[in-house]
């Protein structure tokens, strides 16, 4: 019963942290990549991303981890690079709260067995379990690539968010603030945004369309954004994205690739303020490319993120 009291509490000062979150300065519209990059030695191959993290400090970072199409074989953990470098990126965000990592895990459009699926979140909550001060390559949240969001398939896709919310949940929260207050002794800091930095799960679903006729917005009951965009530039147009109180486009996510090498601001102002997207991605390379590189220009389009958004903040 003791125990169970001081968990509560551990759980209550939690949720009083996470309010923290809000009063972050970070813009509305983050930024999303599917980072299917193997890191390297010395993470010299996220060594952009590692960069760009405290430079463009008040824009959100959602990171799509992604070591084997999913975490590998069940029960494993990635490998030393992945760990090394994972928590790299943790730590880049670290003082201003704006990275946040989920794990992919594929659906095959509802096709996949449900054991592989809790299978591969399962081998996610693994890392979880070994966060200690100096490694932590815990993953905040799942990916739900290759989703279905008709009416047939709703039930299926709830089940594996709350499979995902149970096994990635309260006692992931508990590791991570542990971690901070090693943190924040360790480095002696007197940032306060330390402690702010803790994140809420988030469970991303990704159709990759929407289709108006058969897609059913129960799906924003339970996921926190759906990808209802991935396809080419010359695809985008702002009305395939639904509109209405039942699917909050705050809640939706672009994702573009197959354009031009800087993403023209006209675009981007859309993404950011006519539509008020949850978050985007965009690259000029074709998406046999644009997951496994970085875009030709980058960083311009995070320079583009932020421009189009501080340009009607006050």
């Amino acid at each position: 019963m003791r125990f169970s009291g001081i968990f509560t509490r551990l759980i209550g000062t939690l949720t009083i942290l996470n309010v923290c979150v809000g009063s972050l300065a970070l813009l509305p519209s983050a930024f999303i990549f599917p980072l299917y990059i193997y890191p390297n030695n010395s993470c010299s191959n996220w060594a952009p991303l590692l960069s760009a993290i405290p430079t463009y400090s008040n824009l959100q970072f959602i990171l799509v981890i992604n070591p084997a199409s999913g975490p590998g074989l069940a029960g494993s953990q990635p490998d030393v690079n992945y760990q090394a470098c994972v928590t790299q990126l943790r730590d880049a965000g670290m003082d201003h709260g704006n990275v946040k990592m989920i794990g992919y895990v594929r659906t095959g459009f509802g096709g996949r067995p449900l054991n592989s699926i809790t299978t591969d979140i399962d081998t996610y909550a693994g890392w979880a379990a070994t966060a200690q001060a100096g490694v932590d390559y815990h993953v905040e949240g799942i990916f739900f690539d290759e989703a279905v969001t008709n009416s047939g398939n709703i039930s299926s896709y709830q089940n594996y968010a709350s499979y995902a919310k149970m096994k990635l949940g309260p006692d992931a929260y508990v590791r991570l603030f542990i971690r901070k207050i090693l943190t924040f002794v360790l480095r002696k800091t007197n940032d306060n945004d330390t402690f702010c930095s803790i994140a809420m799960l988030q469970i991303t679903l990704n159709p990759g369309t929407w289709d108006d006729g058969t897609s059913s917005s129960d799906v924003f009951s339970f996921a926190d954004m759906i990808v209802t965009f991935e396809k080419t530039f010359n695809d985008f147009q702002a009305s395939v994205f639904p509109s209405g109180a039942s699917t909050p486009r705050n809640k939706q996510t672009a994702i573009i690739h197959t354009g031009p090498e800087s993403a023209p601001m006209d675009m981007v102002m859309t993404i950011t303020q006519t539509l008020g997207l949850g978050a985007s991605f965009y690259s000029d390379l074709p998406n046999t490319k644009a997951y496994n590189q970085f875009p030709t220009s980058w960083p311009g389009y995070l320079d583009e993120l932020v421009s189009a958004q501080a340009s009607t903040k006050n």
